[in-house]
């Protein structure tokens, strides 16, 4: 595990929960992850949802650390891990995440995984589940009605045209009420750069857009059908 100078820390509060921020090599990609908390207690890793980073676990951090050992990452085409070219597949998200437990020899964890982090984190049960302890899925789901799919095929059509900043709006209204937004706190601040740091597939930054992608996973997700094929 090396400390590079490219490493992005994950927030405001990185040095006060304190740990290093790395990236790891996994899966042939560079994983950008922040550990906090006591290196000898139980681990538990937090996944953030989609066009997110581990910034989104800011305020989550300082509860866990005092009884576990925190690990957040951005998930592959987000935050400062490496974007490379796509679509990209949940079992996809699901081996890069076996691929950075193991380069830290890592055997077994707990998932906190929001929205698409909670679809990685089924995706894991199914297929790894001797990888985990303990598995909790916040505000996701197995499988994504077909009546939603216009609303999907709209935003990749706007980050296809546009990039994600026409997005970033839209999506905070939906992630915090209006009181939280008009109390500017700097937390949303840091998710709202999180969306300017996105760029479209055919921008100049080498940077593949999540939301595009993502929401080709999304759309394509079936893992109560997967269950089911476990279970025969």
């Amino acid at each position: 595990m090396e400390t590079l100078p490219d490493a992005r820390a994950m927030g405001p509060g990185a040095a006060r929960t304190g740990g290093a921020v790395v990236r790891i090599f996994a899966n042939d990609l560079h994983v950008n992850c922040q550990f906090s908390g006591p290196e000898l207690a139980s681990l538990v890793v937090l996944s953030h949802s989609l066009a997110s980073s581990g910034v989104m676990w800011e305020q989550q951090v300082p509860a866990l650390v005092d009884g576990y050992r925190v690990l957040r990452y951005d998930t592959r085409g987000h935050g400062g891990s490496d974007a490379p070219a796509g679509p990209y597949t949940l079992d996809m998200l699901g081996d890069d995440v076996i691929a950075l437990l193991d380069a830290l020899d890592i055997e077994r964890v707990h998932w906190v995984g929001l929205s698409m982090g909670g679809m990685i984190g089924q995706n894991l049960a199914i297929r790894y589940p001797q990888r985990l302890v303990s598995l909790v899925l916040c505000d996701t789901t197995s499988r994504i009605p077909e009546q939603a799919q216009p609303t999907w095929d709209d935003r990749i059509a706007v980050a296809e045209k546009s990039g994600m900043q026409p997005l970033c709006g839209e999506t905070l209204e939906r992630w915090f009420t209006p009181p939280f937004l008009e109390a500017d706190v700097p937390i949303v601040f840091f998710f709202g750069d999180d969306f300017s740091r996105i760029h479209s597939p055919g921008d100049t930054i080498e940077f593949v857009d999540p939301e595009l992608m993502g929401s080709q996973i999304v759309l394509g997700l079936a893992l109560l059908d997967m269950l089911a094929e476990t279970r025969q």
